[in-house]
């Protein structure tokens, strides 16, 4: 009987640091090899043009790319990409978005890496991947039928909105993501309208009655 083929890993990530330890995590596993690596969105697309990667790991915090609309492009380029997220944006607050909008499994990275070689094999396998922390919260979380209000927000106003509600002030904003500060004035009135409130301390209000910030 021939031997499995390994799982091919495109890992993308705007921190070279954060990719090179991936690769360090990873590559010793004799059933997984790391291809490439990607630094954006543009790259990450080029990739997924080519039927060359099995799982996608993705961070949702990459600049300039909203990652909510690059996973069902790279779906729709890639019907057999299978996108595990690997991020420090928390479970609780991202995991849903980023399912809904096709990957497969998620991760945050304050996990330890033997939680990834799991999630990358099991993902790369043909099967999905969520923490065991995130799986008792989605089963206990109650049934919806349509998306809560934070959960339609973009990858960007995600930042955004995270930001803002513990306390960063629009112009502190400007300058840690940099983008000018008409453009952080824009994504909050956008926010302030998917979240259906008219003032930011209501926004912060929405956040604490989420359990969206502590």
């Amino acid at each position: 009987m021939p031997a499995e083929r390994c799982i091919r890993v495109l890992v993308a990530d705007d921190h070279s640091v954060v990719r090179t330890g991936i690769r360090r995590a990873l590559e010793p596993h004799g059933d997984i090899e790391v291809i490439d690596e990607a630094a954006g969105g543009g790259e990450v697309l080029a990739h997924a043009a080519l039927p060359i990667a099995d799982v996608l790991l993705l961070d949702m915090n990459m600049p300039d790319t909203d990652v909510l609309r690059l996973i069902p492009e790279c779906r729709a380029r890639a019907p057999r990409l299978r996108i595990l997220v690997f991020t420090m944006q928390p479970e609780d607050a991202y995991a849903v978005a980023a399912l809904r909008a096709g990957a497969i499994g998620f991760l945050g990275k304050d996990h330890p890496m033997d939680d990834l070689v799991d999630a990358v094999r099991r993902v790369g396998r043909g099967g999905s991947y969520v923490s065991e922390r995130l799986a008792a919260q989605l089963l206990e979380a109650p049934a919806v039928t349509s998306a809560l209000p934070h959960e339609t927000l973009s990858a960007r106003e995600r930042q955004i909105f995270d930001r803002v509600v513990r306390g960063a002030s629009p112009s502190d904003i400007a300058g840690e993501l940099d983008i000018a500060p008409s453009s952080v004035a824009t994504y909050l009135r956008r926010i302030r309208e998917k979240v259906g409130v008219e003032s930011t301390f209501e926004l912060v209000q929405y956040a604490f009655r989420r359990r969206l910030v502590s």
